[in-house]
């Protein structure tokens, strides 16, 4: 069986079927909603989406802690200061400023065998306080005194508040106190400045590393 093939324009057909496609949005005849219900019909124009709009954070200033007392260590009447009052402060630094920890060292009057030494700190300008119990540190005694460590963590401040604390020492039924001639020591939070950090170089760092775990 033999096939014949016969092109459109010998038929009287256009060889080409030209479709001309106008470039603007096409509108949509209100009949084609017609079976649609709830639909609120519009003749507006189809406009585009707004452009997402984006919102800027700006990071909040880092937070410090600032020392706002001299070391006694480094004081002239430091021993007299022992001597006189039984205990005194040696010195408080910041030893971890992104933990807002606090360590020191107090010295005590070796007046009796038995002794403990506490620290009383407040955080909301003595309204409420806590006590925490400072820990001998091994071979610190020389005789005529001893020295104890303790670690305070500030990291509830807001920028602005303080830390404040005294010493407490306790020793052959008596106690006595160190709290900076009335106005105590104190830490406050800023965002103001390099943080204040003092290290003493006669204390090596191991032993603070061990002390920070009993708290």
């Amino acid at each position: 069986r033999k096939k014949i093939v016969r092109f459109a324009d010998v038929l009287g057909l256009d060889l080409a079927d030209v479709k001309t496609f106008l470039d603007e949005v096409p509108t949509v005849p209100k009949s084609a909603f017609e079976d649609l219900h709830g639909i609120e019909m519009s003749s507006s124009p189809v406009t585009e989406s707004p452009i997402a709009t984006v919102t800027v954070v700006t990071p909040q200033p880092e937070k410090i802690l600032v020392i706002l007392f001299q070391q006694p260590s480094v004081q002239p009447n430091f021993l007299d200061r022992v001597r006189e009052n039984n205990v005194c402060l040696e010195n408080a630094f910041v030893s971890d400023s992104s933990l807002f920890a606090i360590s020191g060292f107090v010295r005590v009057k070796n007046i009796d065998f038995h002794k403990s030494v506490y620290i009383r700190y407040s955080i909301d300008n003595w309204r409420s306080f806590s006590d925490l119990q400072a820990r001998y540190v091994p071979d610190s005694c020389d005789g005529f005194s001893d020295k104890f460590a303790f670690m305070l963590y500030a990291h509830t401040l807001n920028v602005g508040q303080r830390l404040e604390f005294a010493v407490r020492f306790h020793a052959a039924g008596a106690q006595y106190w160190d709290s900076n001639g009335g106005v105590n020591y104190a830490f406050e939070c800023t965002t103001h400045g390099p943080p204040r950090t003092y290290v003493d170089p006669n204390i090596p760092a191991s032993p603070v590393e061990t002390w920070a775990s009993f708290y």
